[in-house]
């Protein structure tokens, strides 16, 4: 599937929430995407896939923390969509420009234990990240994971 990946901007929120919304094993009841995904969307870098028809499909956000440092903070793809290379085509064009901003990590949270997540688990690794920590005490209802990933070998190229 050909994605088209462009930065987000403040008219992709709602279509973005959309895609939250089509995902409530993840994110809770389709009408109650997390309260806080708006602001994050508002204030944390970020890139959209759209459809041909400029319909998003998908979206991934960052933030900046210690120097070299970049925390992916949301990542979702609408439900149907999901495996076909839209999560794929959004974070190589994040990792590209992180890299070429001087960055030299990127690492996400993710569920360590829900079985609903196991998918999202082997994204993540087979894509070159690797679990470093678990919290145990981060959520009510799960434990975190933080995966990472280093950006330096791109660096050196």
């Amino acid at each position: 599937m050909t994605v088209l990946v462009r930065p987000l901007v403040p008219s992709d929120v709602e279509g973005c929430l959309r895609v939250i919304a089509s995902l409530p094993r993840f994110f809770g009841a389709a009408d109650n995407a997390p309260s806080h995904a708006t602001e994050d969307l508002r204030t944390d870098g970020g890139l959209v896939a759209v459809s041909p028809g400029g319909e998003v499909i998908g979206f991934i956000t960052w933030r900046r923390h210690l120097d070299g440092a970049a925390e992916i903070s949301w990542m979702a793809v609408y439900a149907s969509l999901r495996g076909r290379g839209v999560g794929t085509a959004m974070l190589r064009r994040l990792e590209s420009l992180l890299t070429a901003a001087r960055y030299t990590s990127l690492s996400l949270l993710t569920s360590a234990k829900s079985h609903t997540y196991q998918p999202t688990r082997a994204f993540w690794q087979a894509r070159g990240f690797t679990p470093i920590l678990t919290l145990d005490n981060l959520w009510e209802t799960d434990v975190a994971v933080v995966y990472t990933k280093s950006l330096t070998k791109a660096l050196t190229k």
